[in-house]
């Protein structure tokens, strides 16, 4: 829960046993997400623009020192591959977590019942146990993103599975 990042320090500094996945999700996907659901907007707005950065920002930087103080228990996932290339990003978590790959991780599911999945986009049931990926990427405009952003973008690619 990305809430829980300072959480994650105490924990992480007190067990052995804890391993964090975090999936960092890229900012022109997460802007409108976080838009839509925040601002009920599916525009790009200065205000909102602004905050979002500011809490993609610190978010994404908090987990890359998480991953950095704990190289063993934090495991940085690309979001956008959890949702594009499903199968073969679960199971390099999979190998990763020395655990089995079994074919239910290719279904969308909560205690092995298929699910909707959370959206800030409304999907019909259709959707039900799959993995679905709105595409909003397309729609933002590189040159609203600061310099900033393709250097942290840079470490994210690095150090994710």
């Amino acid at each position: 829960n990305s809430g829980l990042r300072r959480e994650l320090f105490y924990l992480l500094n007190r067990s052995k046993n804890i391993i964090c996945i975090a999936p960092i999700r890229r900012f022109e996907t997460f802007y409108f997400s976080y838009a839509k659901s925040r601002y009920k907007t599916d525009k790009i707005k200065k205000f909102v623009l602004n905050d979002l950065w500011q809490h993609w920002r610190h978010k994404t930087i908090d987990y890359l020192l998480l991953k950095k103080k704990y190289p063993k228990q934090v495991i940085i996932v690309k979001f956008e591959d959890l949702i594009r290339n499903h199968k073969n990003t679960s199971k390099k978590l999979c190998k990763n977590l020395k655990i089995k790959y079994s074919k239910i991780m290719e279904k969308s599911t909560f205690i092995g019942k298929k699910v909707l999945g959370n959206s800030s986009f409304k999907k019909d049931k259709k959707y039900i146990g799959k993995f679905y990926n709105t595409n909003p990427n397309d729609k933002f405009p590189k040159k609203l993103l600061p310099k900033e952003y393709f250097e942290i973008l840079k470490l994210v690619n690095k150090l994710s599975i």
